[in-house]
């Protein structure tokens, strides 16, 4: 999750990163998923604190 940083949105990161928003989406859903997490912000918090 190291492209996805608070602050920036899904269109941003897609942009910057190459790839369409809906991967963006798809690939935070996945992640928010596995790490039990419902609200993308949480996850965000969660990716930014451990790193």
């Amino acid at each position: 999750m190291s492209g996805v940083t608070p602050g920036h949105s899904k269109s941003e990161t897609a942009a910057r990163m190459c790839i369409s928003r809906r991967t963006v989406s798809t690939h935070v859903s996945n992640i928010l998923r596995k790490l039990g997490l419902t609200r993308s912000p949480a996850g965000r918090t969660v990716a930014v604190t451990s790193r």
